[in-house]
């Protein structure tokens, strides 16, 4: 089984952060299909570093880094302003496949690749779509939390 750690933990939004933000550990990254929903491409949890991606699909890692920044940086006070945003009530981590947990993970990666907009036709799972000025609300909220990262230096 091949691994890699992924120093740089949130590929294609990390941005200079705060001086004296903590800069999460590294993430682990598992060349396989989630170990216990063998179903499914790729998959993370709460409180581990290791996310298992199986399909090679950029989005689907992206999706699950989008989950690490949640458990490791987010905040209640952010969690709270993308339900805000996105004008949901229910709990973060509600029961249902669209939990508001799962939206931000999906924004996550739409907004790495898609910084400005959407694009048009196929798009995001877990009932995100958003409106383009709610979208626009919504990467700048993810973009504010990556900034709360000090840029990890090497040498």
């Amino acid at each position: 089984m091949r691994r890699v750690l992924v120093v740089v933990l949130l590929a294609g939004l990390l941005v200079p952060g705060t001086a004296g933000a903590q800069m999460p550990p590294p993430v682990q990254v598992v060349f396989t299909w989630c170990p216990w929903a063998q179903t499914r491409p790729g998959c993370t949890s709460p409180g581990t570093h290791v996310v298992y991606w199986g399909d090679g699909d950029p989005f689907t890692l992206l999706h699950e880094m989008g989950h690490q920044l949640d458990y490791w940086v987010m905040t209640d006070a952010d969690r709270n302003g993308f339900r805000a945003i996105m004008h949901d009530k229910r709990p973060w981590r509600a029961s249902g496949g669209d939990s508001p947990h799962e939206r931000f993970a999906e924004a996550y990666a739409w907004c790495a690749l898609y910084p400005r907009a959407l694009p048009d036709g196929d798009g995001p799972a877990y009932s995100f779509r958003p409106k383009p000025k709610t979208y626009r609300k919504v990467c700048a909220l993810v973009r504010s939390i990556i900034r709360r990262l000090p840029v990890r230096r090497s040498g």
